[in-house]
């Protein structure tokens, strides 16, 4: 499950005291549990955890990425990051091979 992953997710967005529906561009690189130490002794790697980035957030096929804030997107990547994650664990989205 190593590697990253370009998807897309359709998403809520409460702006204004009025709810739009965004659709939200990602790249998903999961978590690497890291390795102490190698099969032939040698030092391993430190872990990481998981990263969402944003690439890119749509209304109605039109980019809205540049109106959003620096707190507006750290707050989306989290939930796009948390629904990602436990959709995945459920089995509702597919590794891309």
């Amino acid at each position: 499950m190593y590697g990253r992953y370009k998807d897309s997710m359709e998403w809520w967005v409460e702006r204004n005291e009025r709810c739009k529906p965004v659709e939200v561009f990602f790249e998903y690189t999961p978590e690497d549990p890291g390795c102490h130490t190698m099969r032939n002794g040698d030092p391993g790697w430190p872990g990481s955890d998981s990263e969402l980035e944003i690439l890119d957030v749509k209304v109605r096929g039109r980019s809205v990425l540049k109106f959003l804030t620096e707190k507006e997107l750290d707050i989306l990547a989290e939930e796009c990051l948390e629904e990602f994650e436990y959709n995945q664990k459920s089995g509702y989205w597919r590794d891309e091979e």
